[in-house]
């Protein structure tokens, strides 16, 4: 598409989908890739595949580990300026992590290989606070619990606690889930938590997908 796009409701880029003009909607979820600036006045989600160039104005963002956007710090200004005092970052989508962390390998979403350190060495979740500091925002760490793999993930690190303890973990829907009925999980989880909260300066944590996968047709949780 090629224009301007208003409405009032929902609004969904699809992977393939490539929208070259300014967004005004109500929420969207931007999956494909879009050039222009983008204003909507609830929700904005960026999936994993997404590629916006050019300023967002939103009230609440979720952004998936992946996406790429060109005004990082000047969408934090303006969230800053409409009164947005907090940000939710996603910093550990399977069991591992976009941050320096001795339980958990580096992201791949970061670096495009699981384990592997990004370089030069920055981390995300210490420079988003920083960002979010200057702006006096708060930065609250966003981590799915449970998920220990996602669909698109082919090779896990060493070090991941999927390799570490497979019989802590199922399979399910090309997922690989932490039992969550096994106490050391549990503890695991708080400790990974316990970890960020003393190590960064984060206002809480946001726990998302604590609840069992969508089901699949024809598959069984074997929990």
């Amino acid at each position: 598409v090629v224009g301007n796009i208003t409405l009032n409701g929902k609004l969904v880029v699809g992977e393939s989908g490539f929208i070259k003009g300014n967004i005004v909607c109500q929420n969207a979820n931007i999956i494909g890739t879009v050039e222009g600036n983008i204003s909507v006045k609830e929700l904005l989600s960026l999936n994993s595949t997404a590629v916006v160039k050019g300023d967002i104005m939103i009230i609440r963002l979720s952004i998936e580990p992946g996406a790429t956007f060109s005004g990082t710090c000047r969408m934090l200004d303006e969230l800053q300026k409409d009164g947005v005092n907090a940000i939710i970052f996603q910093v550990r989508p399977e069991c591992d992590a976009l941050y320096q962390s001795s339980l958990e390998p580096w992201s791949r979403f970061l670096t495009g290989q699981q384990g592997k350190a990004p370089s030069p060495y920055w981390d995300p979740l210490q420079w988003m606070i920083e960002q979010c500091h200057q702006g006096g925002m708060e930065l609250h760490a966003w981590i799915n619990p449970y998920r220990a793999k996602t669909k698109g993930t082919t090779m896990l690190a060493t070090s991941h606690v999927g390799i570490q303890h497979p019989e802590r973990c199922f399979t399910y829907d090309d997922l690989l889930i932490l039992n969550p009925g096994i106490p050391e999980n549990r503890d695991y989880i708080c400790a990974v938590a316990k970890d960020i909260v003393t190590r960064y300066d984060v206002v809480g944590i946001h726990m998302d997908d604590y609840f069992y996968p969508y089901p699949a047709a024809g598959q069984t949780i074997p929990d």
